[in-house]
């Protein structure tokens, strides 16, 4: 194993360890100090259901996000993958006109094994290796990385193209 995968082999267990920490810490503190409700006190509410076909691993995200944009369907693309909270013109001024054209027809050749570079309780990240072919036949081989609410299960792309 190269020292860069070994790295970010390190890197993600690391983040994973952190996050279960963080996720014990949370647990212990709750246990420790239990909230009183009273009928006043609202629930918080459960994450909005996710459609039945969305995807279920950083794999199926990557998949997804590579599909929409080789479809051309920006819409698609904004309204399943991108940050929330970010307003959709910011990944408009990104995704030029240009950068969007390029990626027509492109066609999945691989998507490797993610690596997870981050955990904390609300955000997880990974690096998935993949390569993909241009419609003009040339190739790119690269990590997309990645990211999921863990509030909400919804996948989205962090960068890597």
């Amino acid at each position: 194993m190269s020292p860069d995968n070994e790295l970010l082999r390190l890197r993600g267990e690391l983040g994973l360890l952190q996050r279960q920490k963080a996720d014990f810490e949370d647990l212990l503190a709750k246990q420790q100090h239990p909230q009183s409700r009273n009928a006043n006190t609202q629930p918080s509410q459960p994450p909005s259901s996710l459609p039945e076909d969305y995807p279920k691993t950083p794999e199926a995200a990557t998949q997804g996000i590579f599909a929409a944009l080789s479809r051309g369907d920006f819409e698609s693309f904004l309204t399943n993958f991108t940050e929330p909270g970010v307003p959709h013109d910011t990944y408009a001024q990104m995704f030029t006109e240009q950068m969007r054209s390029n990626f027509l027809g492109t066609e999945i050749v691989s998507i490797g094994q993610p690596t997870n570079w981050l955990a904390t309780s609300a955000v997880l990240k990974w690096f998935v290796p993949y390569t993909i072919r241009f419609a003009d036949g040339t190739q790119k081989t690269f990590r997309l990385s990645v990211g999921q609410h863990v509030a909400t299960q919804r996948y989205y792309f962090d960068g890597g193209l």
